[in-house]
């Protein structure tokens, strides 16, 4: 076990030398005793007389983006249960969490990540940062697939995940209820004895919206607008969603924020098995979003047969369709079935592959997907990889050709000054609702958020891929 503490105080590094006499045996770095005994004076951490001479400082970058790390207090604070001991349960699921992590506190785990890093990287006193992405394998991996799982399979971070995938215009959360027992901690012994008791201001009919488009072109950002633009017009339209989204799950995750954190500790971009890139046939991640968004899944669907759920899905489709194994109706036919939504909306929401491609005026030029991903990765944990751009858009403009409910093309300016343009191709001689078709021409809501509307009744293949690639 390491002691972290000695390694980084308020963003700052300070190292003895020892550091850099390490012994590496079977793959484990192994540093010395005394390292370990440290004194904390006015917040800076200085290490054993013996070493006070020699002490090398680094400062590391701070992390300018959305952070997630929380204290053991707070990881269920968002957590809405309905019972007379909601508090007691709360701290009985998060002591469980605890027990099987084999710690007292939440920080407490940095530990064991500073291990496993330590174990295929070597921390250096004089640390410089690169665009490295090293890969966990090993006593790496062996440690931090046991904390993932861990933490994965908990209640306390399903129901945490749950709360924080809430997608609201109107500050509703989601309640649950706790119908039985005794809870066990672990999410596959207890989700029978937990239900959703409310989520928002209920309506009777539960909606469906489809997010396509490559990854890194703010699918997140356009659906809460487009649930704002909607429910202005429409009052039977839902103000609350589930999102169902593999970045939310990752943010969710204590584990996986702190690998990050610890991981700038050595001055690499990341672990690049972490969250595999792009379409990785064969290979699997260290932390695997796919499998808990089946287990939300499988709750939601019993769910629903309790009370209506709206869910917005982002989806990249960059494994289904062509030249791919499974056809892509199998990534949203299950979101279907959910919501029972046979006019569900799809938007293709979208940037060219890189801001030099962009062809547009000024006024309309994108960041580009390709630089909002990598400006995003390390504060993020994945590596981004535009290698299925193509396949995204194509893959998602067949999709969005099947919408019954309204199909609309957004391409994302991905900043506020520059205007967004929203292509209308829903096929309104089908379709009766131009409750939506109101929202988006209304000048109005077009100054708001930004965007120039246009009804395109005619998809041009050709003139779009000339924009995509």
């Amino acid at each position: 076990m390491f002691n972290n503490s000695i390694f980084k105080v308020n963003n700052t590094v300070i190292m003895s030398n020892p550091l850099r006499k390490t012994l590496k045996k079977n793959n484990t770095v192994v540093m010395n005793n005394p390292l370990r005994k440290t004194l904390k004076r006015n917040n800076t951490v200085v290490i054993n007389n013996p070493f006070r001479s020699i002490l090398k400082q680094n400062t590391l970058k701070r992390n300018t983006g959305r952070r997630y790390l929380v204290s053991t207090s707070d990881y269920l604070n968002n957590v809405n249960i309905l019972s007379n001991q909601s508090s007691t349960i709360k701290i009985d699921l998060l002591q469980s969490l605890l027990s099987n992590l084999n710690i007292k506190k939440i920080t407490d785990i940095k530990n064991d990540i500073l291990e496993a890093i330590s174990s295929v990287y070597t921390l250096q006193a004089n640390c410089v940062d690169t665009d490295e992405w090293i890969p966990c394998i090993n006593n790496c991996e062996s440690i931090l697939s046991k904390l993932i799982k861990t933490e994965l399979e908990s209640t306390a971070y399903i129901l945490r995940t749950l709360s924080n995938s809430v997608i609201t215009i109107d500050g509703s959360k989601i309640e649950f209820f706790i119908n039985g027992g005794p809870l066990t901690g672990i999410w596959k012994n207890d989700s029978q004895y937990i239900n959703i008791y409310k989520l928002g201001n209920t309506v009777q009919q539960s909606r469906l919206i489809l997010g396509l488009g490559p990854s890194a072109s703010g699918k997140t950002f356009w659906a809460e607008s487009l649930i704002k633009l909607i429910s202005s017009v429409d009052d039977n339209f839902p103000k609350t969603f589930v999102s169902i989204d593999g970045g939310i799950y990752r943010e969710s995750s204590i584990i996986y924020q702190y690998i990050i954190e610890q991981t700038k500790l050595f001055c690499i971009n990341g672990l690049s098995n972490l969250v595999l890139s792009g379409w990785s046939p064969g290979e699997e991640s260290l932390f695997n979003a796919g499998k808990i968004k089946s287990t939300i899944v499988s709750y939601l669907q019993i769910q629903s047969e309790i009370l209506p759920i709206s869910l917005y899905v982002p989806e990249t489709l960059g494994d289904c369709g062509e030249n791919r194994l499974k056809a892509c109706v199998s990534k949203y036919k299950k979101y279907i079935d959910i919501t029972n939504d046979l006019t569900w909306i799809g938007i293709l929401i979208w940037q060219h592959k890189t801001a030099d491609e962009c062809s547009l005026s000024n006024d309309y030029k994108c960041k580009g997907c390709t630089e909002s991903g990598k400006a995003r990765e390390r504060i993020e944990g994945k590596q981004y990889s535009n290698a299925s751009y193509e396949h995204s858009m194509i893959e998602g403009k067949k999709v969005l050709d099947q919408a019954p409910g309204g199909s609309y093309m957004i391409h994302n300016s991905g900043s506020k000054k520059n205007k967004s343009i929203i292509e209308d191709y829903t096929d309104y001689t089908i379709s009766s609702n131009t409750k939506i078709q109101n929202a988006l021409i209304n000048d109005a809501n077009m100054n708001k958020y930004n965007y120039n509307y246009i009804i395109a009744l005619n998809f041009n293949p050709k003139v779009h891929i000339q924009n995509w690639k």
